[in-house]
This record gives structure tokens, C-alpha cells and sequence, in this order.
């Protein structure tokens, strides 16, 4: 799993409760696809939920990128 250096920045100012569940989140799909992912509509990538936060990410050559994190009402 990679991140990008703003989605590091992210997942930093988060609560670290909030954090910890969403880095759980990432490494449970990461291993074998499970957990609340959907497919972004205008955006090339995916994000995945735990809680009330959010992930982008997109999977290249098998390998999950984080790209942002945050709350549900600023991720997007």
C-alpha cells in the first residue's frame, strides 16, 4: 500500500480511533477485496468508508494508492 504525501497529511489531523479503522479498512481490502468500497462515478478510483470517514484510492498493477482521506463531507 502506498499514499500519497496530502493523503499522509490527512490521515495525521484525523483522531487517531478514526485513523486506525480506516487504515484497517484499506489493509482488509488490500488483502482480499472486502469492505464498503464503491466505484467513484466522475473520478478515476475508489473509495472505501469506515464510519464517518473516507478514503480515495485507485489499485494499479495490484497495489492499493491512497490518494485522499478525510470526512465524509470534505473528501469528495
Amino acid at each position: 500500500m502506498k499514499f500519497q504525501r496530502s493523503a499522509l497529511k490527512q490521515l495525521r489531523k484525523m483522531d487517531a480511533q478514526a485513523a486506525w479503522r480506516l487504515m484497517d479498512a484499506l489493509q482488509k481490502y488490500e488483502q482480499d477485496g472486502s469492505g464498503d468500497v464503491k466505484k467513484l462515478v466522475n473520478r478515476n478510483g475508489y473509495r472505501i468508508r469506515a464510519g464517518d470517514y473516507r478514503a480515495i484510492f485507485k489499485v494499479e498493477s495490484g497495489e492499493v494508492i491512497v490518494l485522499d482521506a478525510g470526512p465524509r463531507g470534505g473528501i469528495y
